[in-house]
């Protein structure tokens, strides 16, 4: 009996000497970073410490992608897909060991800018966090301190903000004090408070504004038909400082119709707007283009073409060539614009044609719920 005790006592104690340092060696093991902030595009690499057990690694959200970079996983790297939040878990066993990851994308207000010698102008950056390092390509033309632009001398220069690792870049023009703005032609004026000046042969009907562009609605009344008309949109911030110039382009509006002009909205924060317009040729005296949507219709479907139209060509001669601009509404507001070019319809004929757009996404059991109806338009129509 006691040397069976005896026995007992000794095999404990091996026990002990033999499991201590695999105990200690799983105390010890950690991930390499509890959490991090990436830019969009960036990527990290996170090591698992202390262990040659094998390592599995997820991500709680599409923010984030992650891969294993050894056969055993200890060591992962994480890439930054989209904005966002997401836990990355490595997994061995029953044991988790977790690092926090935020996806900012750093945007500047605006990415071009046009200052008189003397002037100064404050950038400034949003989505990202931390430490944001500003540069100039010669800050013998514009220098910059904080974001604050100051305007010495004549020339072009790109301003450079870097955050998180992502560079955002803003073109400065600087004009001398004593030239005249440039304007790309005359104003026409919308909300910005100066005098509206038409030429005679297009008036304005309507601006719609959708979340993420705008359409000008013109009616030609020159009594002939015109040639290309060339229309910007301007856009201005709180300082009155051009930030971005926006080109709509119809190829040809016939005599006494409505024609559509699409604006897409710069990435840009901007206070105000207005057009202006480069004056058009006569086109054409024979144009016609006899061209009518008999029938809209929105199409529950996941193919990313939420409307079908039906066009009727009344043209027995000609083979056109089209474009549409959709409208998208959700109890009576305008929530998307979308335009669609190069439909192909022959002489004297009926066609039907599905109109793709991925801006709004597709419920399996509800279709499309972002809106409740929509208006089609052709924009311009030629031979």
């Amino acid at each position: 009996m006691k040397k069976k005790s005896i026995f007992r006592i000794i095999l404990f104690i091996v026990l002990i000497v033999v499991l201590q340092p695999s105990v200690s060696a799983e105390a010890k093991t950690k991930i390499s970073k509890s959490s991090v902030t990436l830019g969009i595009g960036k990527t990290y690499d996170l090591r698992i410490t202390d262990t040659k057990k094998k390592v599995s690694w997820s991500a709680s959200k599409k923010a984030v992608t992650v891969k294993k970079l050894t056969k055993t996983g200890t060591k992962a790297r994480v890439k930054a897909v989209k904005a966002g939040k997401a836990v990355v878990t490595a997994k061995i066993g029953n044991k988790r060991y977790r690092c926090k990851v935020n996806v900012v994308n750093p945007k500047l207000n605006t990415s071009s800018v046009t200052l008189k010698t003397g002037q100064t102008y404050t950038l400034k950056m949003s989505g990202g966090t931390g430490k944001i390092a500003w540069s100039s390509g010669n800050s013998a033309i514009a220098g910059v301190s904080k974001g604050i632009i100051s305007a010495k001398k004549s020339g072009t220069v790109t301003i450079s903000a870097k955050q998180n690792g992502i560079t955002k870049k803003c073109r400065v023009t600087v004009q001398a004090s004593n030239s005249k703005p440039d304007n790309g032609g005359n104003n026409t004026g919308n909300n910005t408070g100066k005098k509206e000046e038409w030429e005679s042969f297009l008036r304005k009907e309507e601006v719609i504004e959708a979340p993420d562009s705008f359409a000008l609605k013109m009616k030609n009344i020159s009594g002939r038909n015109l040639g290309n008309v060339i229309i910007y949109m301007n856009f201005y911030d709180a300082q009155g400082v051009k930030v971005k110039s926006v080109l709509g382009l119809v190829n040809g509006v016939q005599a006494g119709t409505d024609t559509y002009f699409y604006f897409k909205k710069p990435e840009a924060a901007y206070d105000k707007y207005d057009f202006t317009i480069q004056k058009p040729e006569y086109g054409d005296k024979d144009r016609k283009t006899e061209l009518v949507i008999e029938k809209t219709e929105i199409i529950q479907n996941r193919w990313a073409s939420p409307v079908k139209i039906t066009v009727l060509n009344k043209s027995k001669e000609h083979r056109l060539m089209f474009d549409t601009l959709t409208f998208y509404y959700k109890n009576g507001r305008c929530v998307g614009l979308n335009k669609n070019v190069f439909h192909i319809i022959d002489p004297y004929s009926r066609g039907e044609y599905s109109l793709v757009d991925t801006q709004f996404s597709y419920n399996q059991e509800l279709g499309y719920t972002e809106f409740d109806s929509v208006k089609v338009v052709i924009m311009v129509a030629r031979k």
